[in-house]
């Protein structure tokens, strides 16, 4: 099982997420060190579009997609998911990733990390763009899925259960 750790290496091309900084989002860059001892473990990437350097720490970078990465794949990670975590069948995904509850909906899953995709993104229009997409993309992969039987739950699941069960990543 790969995991996004090993999928980084000098030379790899991704995209920056989550930083502080929101205008650097959704930026492509390249990796040109891997964090070392001492280093406060940040990697030091060059931006695509202006050539400037940045250190930025290993869960800031989302590597663009692996040849051995399917769409449904790439997409889920996309949106800071699995296909697991989707309940989507003959999805190998890149490691475990956190289940739907039984009482869960992977679309209201899916819905939240799309929304969470667009609060952290407001000023990068090129991965917003690339997060709807994949929503789409995961939207009729779900849809197209046999019906399981659901359990009921006695009361509407909670909002904030989303994050607690780490569905929605590290957002």
């Amino acid at each position: 099982i790969r995991t996004k750790k090993d999928m980084l290496a000098v030379g790899t091309a991704c995209v920056l997420q989550g930083l502080f900084d929101s205008s650097k989002n959704g930026q492509q860059c390249t990796i040109l060190k891997l964090p070392g001892q001492g280093d406060d473990g940040r990697c030091v990437v060059q931006m695509s579009s202006c050539r400037s350097k940045l250190a930025v720490k290993l869960p800031n970078l989302r590597p663009l997609r692996g040849e051995d990465e399917t769409e449904i794949e790439y997409s889920a990670r996309v949106l800071g998911l699995t296909a697991a975590s989707l309940r989507l069948s003959g999805c190998d995904g890149l490691g475990k990733g956190p289940e739907v509850a039984p009482h869960m909906d992977a679309k209201e899953v899916l819905a939240a990390a799309l929304r969470s995709a667009q609060r952290d993104l407001p000023e990068a229009p090129d991965a917003l763009l690339e997060s709807q997409q994949a929503f789409d993309r995961l939207a009729r992969a779900i849809s197209a899925q046999p019906k399981e039987p659901t359990i009921q739950a006695s009361q509407p699941f909670p909002p904030h259960a989303f994050v607690e069960h780490g569905l929605l990543g590290r957002r």
